[in-house]
């Protein structure tokens, strides 16, 4: 996969997205992937491949693709 510059919205918007499925596992197995998948743009930040704005927009399309609610704790 080939990653763009820095800033670039729309290669951001498609790697939360991909492969945007309804899971039919219980709400405690959809923490599993969320997670991991929150790690992975976590560390994208730290080093400096997406900013803070951009993080901020993956974990929220994040937590909407995994079902999980604003409110929750588990964000």
């Amino acid at each position: 996969m080939k990653v763009m510059g820095k800033g670039n919205g729309n290669i951001v918007h498609a790697l939360a997205m991909a492969s945007r499925k309804r899971y039919s596992m219980n709400k405690k197995m959809m923490l599993i992937p969320y997670y991991a998948a929150k790690s992975v743009y976590q560390k994208w930040f730290k080093s400096g491949i997406i900013n803070e704005e951009e993080l901020k927009r993956i974990c929220i399309l994040l937590a909407e693709k995994y079902g999980i609610q604003k409110g929750s704790i588990y964000r």
